[in-house]
């Protein structure tokens, strides 16, 4: 389930303009991403409505914002930057109006970035990460309390750095969707690693050719 909140830019005034949202869970990205974040993967809902008279927000007026927020160019590759091993912290919406683009108060949800791959949240793709992908394995097949971490988001946030060929966000093994840790998993990393080691410049589609048409990947 998805815990959100909801949160106003502003304490309710008489006849007043205001943006309110409700925030999704963080969001999990990698490193080398370049897209823009995407709204719709952070805010369950973001909209302007007008108070009255006596600062009570006046429904009548919702209107859906959503389309016309933007985080000013901001990506997972221009925020994670120079960080030395994952980053975990938030980032600034903003609002267009087709002519301005201004921050939204207190609209800074939160994301957690990492490198492909990295179960062990070094900062790098290592063999600790391919034997890490491979305990888990076998403990989670053997019926065995299985985890990367033991702070039950970075756990989460882990595994989706694990699951290297379904990029899987639900922090375990889903047999309705067929996303989990695999043994290929822990082999993918390791050649990952071995190429990387011997300068041939690996790049994950050309290991996993599947990521091609892996949707939102």
């Amino acid at each position: 389930t998805t815990t959100t909140t909801t949160t106003t830019t502003t304490e309710p005034q008489p006849n007043a303009t205001i943006i309110q949202f409700e925030l999704k869970d963080p969001n999990f990205y990698f490193s080398v991403d370049e897209r823009e974040f995407d709204p719709y993967d952070l805010f369950e809902s973001v909209t302007m409505v007008e108070t009255d008279e006596t600062g009570a927000v006046i429904e009548s007026t919702r209107v859906d914002i959503m389309d016309q927020v933007n985080f000013n160019g901001a990506t997972p590759l221009s925020t994670y930057a120079e960080t030395p091993t994952y980053f975990v912290g938030t980032i600034q919406a903003y609002y267009n109006d087709g002519t301005t683009n201004t921050p939204i108060d207190g609209a800074t949800p939160t994301v957690y970035i990492g490198v492909k791959g990295d179960a062990d949240l070094s900062g790098k793709v290592a063999v600790e990460d391919g034997v890490a992908i491979l305990t888990y394995y076998a403990r989670a097949s053997a019926a065995l309390d299985a985890s990367f971490n033991e702070d039950e988001m970075l756990n989460k946030f882990a595994y989706f750095l694990a699951d290297v060929d379904t990029e899987s966000k639900l922090g375990m093994n889903d047999a309705d969707t067929g996303r989990k840790i695999s043994v290929e998993d822990g082999v993918n990393v390791l050649t990952y690693y071995a190429r990387k080691s011997a300068a041939l410049d690996p790049q994950w589609p050309d290991i996993i050719p599947s990521l091609k048409s892996l949707e939102g990947s």
